[in-house]
């Protein structure tokens, strides 16, 4: 069986996204204004990797290899480690769709949880909460699930 058609693929992320409360954002940007798609959680796309993520922005959680770009996804961001494949239209889809398809199979959702920024531009920049990419069956404490 082949690859399905990118309104497929549209459809399967979408899915996925629906399940984890983010959205498939098909004219996104990241960083400085470089264009993407991805998922996000209001402004955020979820991180999957804490050394990516400033300062105190860590609690209990850890990266998780299941949550990282597959092979096939060659244009994943690389500023900062988060859902988001840079570019738009079929090849940034598809490689999203491969992305997508990793984390469902290893079991990978979006959680969100509070952080305590350490000042006023802290919690300007960052915010109060974070988004990431966790294994269900590793959370070692009881994250929100979004």
């Amino acid at each position: 069986m082949g690859e399905p058609t990118i309104d497929e693929m549209i459809a399967q992320i979408r899915d996925y996204a629906g399940k984890n409360r983010t959205y498939l954002e098909l004219k996104g940007e990241v960083g400085f204004s470089r264009e993407c798609v991805g998922l996000l959680h209001g402004t955020q796309y979820p991180s999957y990797s804490w050394e990516s993520i400033p300062g105190d922005y860590m609690s209990k959680w850890e990266s998780t290899e299941e949550a990282t770009p597959p092979p096939e996804v060659t244009d994943a961001y690389h500023k900062h480690d988060c859902l988001a494949v840079l570019g738009r239209g079929d090849s940034a889809i598809r490689q999203l769709w491969y992305w997508v398809k990793k984390l469902e199979a290893n079991g990978v959702v979006v959680v969100v949880e509070e952080r305590q920024p350490t000042h006023l531009i802290d919690a300007i920049i960052h915010g109060f909460s974070r988004v990431l990419l966790k294994v269900e069956s590793k959370e070692t404490h009881a994250p929100t699930r979004t």
